[in-house]
């Protein structure tokens, strides 16, 4: 069964590149036979160069449309499957979540470490060799509970770049983080995106979780509005699921 993201499209990981030398082949095979009529084919990655290192890719994109990171907001493309070439953790968020995608298999680089949390997440079906998926780490319930309060604070659309949505995170991080609470940026950012946060706002919380792990203070500019008692609300709420 092909994994689907949110349950809008089917999702494939083909084994790294690096790895395996019909890899390539796999994808390309997976999004042709995702194609409907109507619809087109779009291959991205991250530049040029990347793409042009892989004759099979370069015969399949001139066939199609292709994108790089640069190229992106210029290329005319109505929508269908896409085949991700080596993209980094960000650039899959983003390509996850524009509404024309209806399929999307992604190639990796040399690990699956980038990919292992969107793949997790979206139960993308394994091509060829592809392997299991390095372990995420799971959240703490307590966390979730504060996750899940934050999630219904801040105004999405803003992608945390708001002060009161800044204000927000990070007293709700900072609460958990007092608490003596884990708090892993890349479980955290998994967590956000499959919550319904867009890319950009689920990165901007990941790197306030990043900066708590090396050590740095964060600064939440405005009075925090959550209650005294509200590390003991999640504390009980997560004993009572």
């Amino acid at each position: 069964m092909a994994g689907m993201t949110d349950g809008r499209y089917p999702t494939a990981l083909a084994a790294p590149s690096q790895q395996d030398p019909q890899a390539i082949q796999a994808a390309i095979d997976w999004v042709h036979g995702q194609l409907k009529p109507g619809q087109q084919v779009l291959v991205w990655t991250p530049n040029r160069p990347a793409l042009m290192e892989h004759p099979d890719l370069v015969v399949f994109a001139r066939a199609h449309t292709s994108m790089t990171q640069k190229t992106r907001s210029n290329v005319r493309w109505s929508g269908g499957p896409m085949l991700a070439g080596w993209p980094d953790t960000d650039a899959l968020d983003e390509l996850a979540e524009d509404r024309r995608v209806s399929a999307l298999c992604v190639i990796p680089h040399g690990t699956l470490d980038e990919v292992a949390a969107w793949a997790a997440r979206t139960g993308a079906v394994r091509l060829g060799t592809a392997g299991s998926l390095p372990e995420v780490a799971t959240l703490d319930p307590v966390v979730e509970r504060g996750l899940e309060a934050l999630t219904g604070m801040v105004n999405h659309a803003n992608n945390l770049a708001g002060a009161l949505d800044k204000r927000d995170a990070v007293n709700v991080l900072m609460t958990l983080h007092h608490g003596g609470y884990p708090l892993d940026s890349a479980a955290v950012h998994s967590w956000v995106l499959a919550h319904g946060w867009p890319a950009r706002g689920a990165r901007r919380l990941r790197e306030m979780c990043d900066k708590l792990a090396a050590g740095r203070t964060l600064r939440a500019g405005a009075p925090s509005i959550l209650g005294r008692d509200v590390l003991q609300q999640w504390q009980q709420s997560a004993t009572l699921r």
